[in-house]
């Protein structure tokens, strides 16, 4: 099984804040980083899929279709966007690395269609295997889409 990682960036602005919390209680759920204002960050997004070459083009999946997919479901609803106002399913839940790495594999899950028939019948597939999404230089969260296992990290 080959893999392939495939990386954009974005820039976007967030809040930790909820409306229907008090200040005292977001502190406390958001500690330092609770602020009724917004911030941005330039985001950095590793989408790595798997599978095997494709002997009739030499690929593991055309990357072109990634892109696509990326600037369909990545770009244009979050680049230069305030996550909280502007993107639906952030409305009513904070958009934390952990629940945007599962926005974005809800997203890019159906990459793993079946890609073409081998000799025999078999289906071979392209899975989405991993995402890691960087907030910052220092923090980011790692996501293996085949168990579920969130990690995240701050330096």
């Amino acid at each position: 099984m080959i893999k392939m990682t495939r990386q954009v960036t974005f820039s976007a602005g967030h809040r930790y804040w909820s409306p229907n919390l008090t200040a005292e209680e977001n502190r406390d759920r958001f500690g330092p980083w609770a602020s009724p204002y917004n911030h941005g960050h330039n985001y950095i997004l590793d989408v790595t899929v798997a599978g095997e070459i494709n002997p009739e083009d030499g690929m593991v999946i055309n990357i072109k279709r990634v892109d696509d997919r990326l600037k369909e479901t990545v770009i244009a609803p979050f680049d230069q966007r305030s996550i909280n106002d502007e993107v639906p399913a952030f409305w009513d839940q904070s958009p934390t690395l952990e629940n945007l790495l599962i926005y974005f594999r809800d997203q890019l899950i159906d990459l793993d269609v079946p890609r073409f028939e081998d000799h025999v019948g078999e289906h071979h597939r392209v899975q989405l295997v991993h995402l890691r999404l960087q907030e910052m230089p220092r923090l980011w969260a790692d996501l293996d889409v085949q168990t579920s296992k969130m990690t995240l990290t701050r330096t």
